[in-house]
């Protein structure tokens, strides 16, 4: 299981992005009512705090972003 250590703090794990991203969304005080909406909620948050523009056409690619702009970052064991 891998494990990402947050930009706000707080560490989360998940194989694959799919589970990476239904953790963050229990961990969410917004978290949608369905994954798209979370990773567009999410994305647009992401934009006014960075300018970091997220892709949410694909869990794949949105979880790649968030490594990709620091709001994730995958710790080596």
């Amino acid at each position: 299981m891998k494990k990402y250590q947050l930009l706000g703090g707080g560490i989360i794990e998940g194989e694959t992005p799919e589970e990476i991203i239904e953790t963050l969304r229990r961990m969410s005080f917004n978290p949608g009512r369905v994954r798209q909406e979370f990773m567009d909620e999410t994305a647009k948050a992401c934009y006014v705090y960075s300018g970091a523009i997220i892709n949410t056409d694909h869990p794949k690619n949105f979880v790649e972003d968030l490594i990709k702009y620091g709001f994730l970052n995958e710790l080596k064991q």
